[in-house]
């Protein structure tokens, strides 16, 4: 397992520019589990707080820059 990223560091290194990292990050992810994109994680939001939501919608545009599918 070395060499792997945390699936929670795939925003920040998008955000940061290591978009070869974060991209590779989520190719290793989506090979474990293929059904995993934006919109099922949009799903299971656990707060309804503005702010919250407000700052996930930056995780979402990440999440993009990475390469995670839309779904």
């Amino acid at each position: 397992m070395a060499g792997l990223v945390p699936a929670i560091d795939v925003p920040a290194l998008a955000l940061l520019g290591v978009r070869d990292k974060a991209r590779a990050a989520v190719q290793a992810g989506l090979a474990l589990d293929r059904c995993f994109t934006i919109s099922r994680f949009r799903a299971n939001t656990p707060s309804d707080d503005p702010t919250f939501l407000v700052k996930r919608e930056r995780v979402y545009e990440s999440m993009r820059i990475a390469g995670v599918p839309e779904g």
